[in-house]
């Protein structure tokens, strides 16, 4: 491919996304598993809740991936529904598995030029998303919006680690503050998860009546 085949194809924003999800998805796999494998190694619950929640997440990008250019509307509905009910279970998974930080504290300590970076990106991540939530929902794209509202979840749970790094940071304890913040986190991800999912069945017996 010429570099200028390259450039116009980042240049569209329907090509850029799938290239974007592909690459993370491809992330998400291959550090899940590493994840999976430390605390296997180590008998850390923590490590191993924490890659099966981000297999979930590659999954739902791979599920994006398979089926974004598909013609059924159909198709792309049971499919975001799908990705709901994945979602549904990494909320739940990652309340569960913060909420262990209440009797079993496990975080990593990060310096301060850590925490501050960590922080950046992460509130950076959560304004995109949220943009993108917003302006994809309007195209009428279900799987797309499916995809955004995992993309959202991903920049939530980066903002809880976001409260890690800048508690650890000061030296402080923050397996408490963790844990009610995980598990909020959580919550709203169900949420989001749910108000969508109960949208999607709408439309499907819209379709079918």
């Amino acid at each position: 491919m010429k570099f200028e085949d390259i450039v116009s194809t980042l240049k569209d924003k329907s090509k850029r996304t799938v290239i974007i999800t592909f690459l993370t998805m491809l992330y998400n796999f291959f550090w899940s598993i590493a994840k999976i494998l430390l605390g296997a190694l180590s008998g850390g619950y923590f490590f191993c809740a924490s890659g099966v929640v981000t297999l979930l997440i590659g999954s739902i990008k791979y599920i994006f991936y398979r089926n974004h250019d598909h013609d059924s509307i159909n198709v792309k509905t049971q499919k975001s529904i799908k990705i709901c009910i994945l979602l549904i279970a990494i909320g739940l998974l990652y309340a569960g598995y913060m909420s262990t930080l209440f009797v079993y504290p496990q975080l990593e300590q990060y310096d301060v030029i850590v925490a501050i970076a960590i922080a950046t990106f992460s509130f950076i991540e959560l304004a995109i998303s949220i943009r993108n939530a917003l302006i994809d929902r309007k195209k009428g794209d279900t799987l797309l919006s499916a995809l955004r509202n995992c993309n959202l979840a991903s920049a939530i749970f980066a903002i809880v680690l976001t409260q890690v790094a800048l508690m650890t940071s000061q030296g402080e304890d923050a397996s408490i503050g963790s844990a009610i913040s995980g598990i909020i986190a959580g919550v709203i991800v169900v949420i989001i998860a749910v108000i969508y999912l109960i949208k999607l069945k709408r439309r499907q017996k819209d379709m079918i009546a």
